[in-house]
């Protein structure tokens, strides 16, 4: 197995349930940069909100962000791809949320919410540590639809947060009649709606073929609905077991969970790490 290219989702996955990464997990990272494999951080998350410490960590070269909507380069900071939603469909999204669902945008990579959500984001169906994260990483807009319909030609994607699953359902079916966007959730509901047509799955494979890589040289990890398509973007799919079920039925091979820090340990067992650190 040549791999040259290891891709990983975050929340879920890489991370731990407290958003940590370990020691162990950063040890085996840097061993694998040392190695000369090119490491990808793909996430649903934008450019902005992805921790520190692993931009700190100085290991992952690039960054597929947004569930596919850009890619960049984070040593040299170039946006390396793009792919915002239509002015149509983001004309179209906003006709088919209804206003008492809360929605929000990203921007260059920067994530705006409307202020109420940025405050209380509990009131929304989120956990505490959900919350935390929206407080850490949105910037508050007084009237969200206002500010997306003055941005429309420039939006990375658009979420929305339906108040319950058959909501969330009924919404997802709306959104399904639009046509040139890419729909998908990380959490039952959390709906993220994107200009791309294969999620992070394309950015994936405009990256492969940015460094002129062949799947077969790709390894992909995930856990979620919204890693299915990078799953299947790679010649080494892994889900780690804390995964959706279905995930794990469709991956090529199935690692630890992310407690017990499942990426690092298929890594070790790829390349031959150690196992633990000594």
């Amino acid at each position: 197995m040549d791999i040259r290219l290891i891709a990983t989702d975050l929340d879920g996955t890489l991370l731990r349930d407290d958003k940590s990464v370990s020691d162990y997990t950063k040890h085996i990272l840097k061993l694998a940069r040392r190695d000369g494999i090119a490491l990808a951080i793909t996430t649903g998350r934008p450019l902005m909100a992805i921790p520190e410490q692993l931009l700190a960590m100085d290991c992952f070269r690039y960054a597929v962000t947004s569930n596919g909507a850009s890619v960049y380069d984070l040593q040299t900071g170039e946006r390396l791809m793009e792919c915002m939603l239509s002015r149509e469909a983001v004309l179209q999204i906003l006709e088919a949320v209804p206003g008492d669902v809360c929605i929000e945008t990203l921007i260059d990579g920067i994530p705006y919410a409307p202020s109420e959500f940025v405050r209380d984001a509990g009131q929304f169906g989120l956990n505490e540590s959900g919350a935390a994260y929206i407080r850490e990483t949105r910037r508050p807009v007084s009237d969200i639809r206002s500010f997306i319909l003055q941005n429309k030609h420039r939006l990375d994607c658009i979420n929305a947060v339906p108040p319950s699953e058959g909501r969330a359902q009924e919404l997802r079916a709306r959104l399904a009649k639009i046509p040139g966007i890419y729909i998908t959730h990380s959490g039952v509901t959390f709906i993220e709606i994107s200009g791309t047509t294969n999620g992070k799955g394309q950015g994936l494979r405009f990256l492969s073929g940015h460094l002129n890589l062949p799947a077969e040289a790709v390894m992909a990890f995930g856990d979620a609905e919204n890693d299915r398509d990078l799953l299947r973007a790679a010649g080494c799919s892994v889900a780690v077991s804390n995964a959706a079920p279905s995930l794990i039925r469709e991956a090529d091979t199935v690692t630890l969970s992310n407690e017990e820090d499942g990426v690092a340990v298929k890594i070790a067992e790829v390349f031959g790490y150690p196992r633990k650190l000594s």
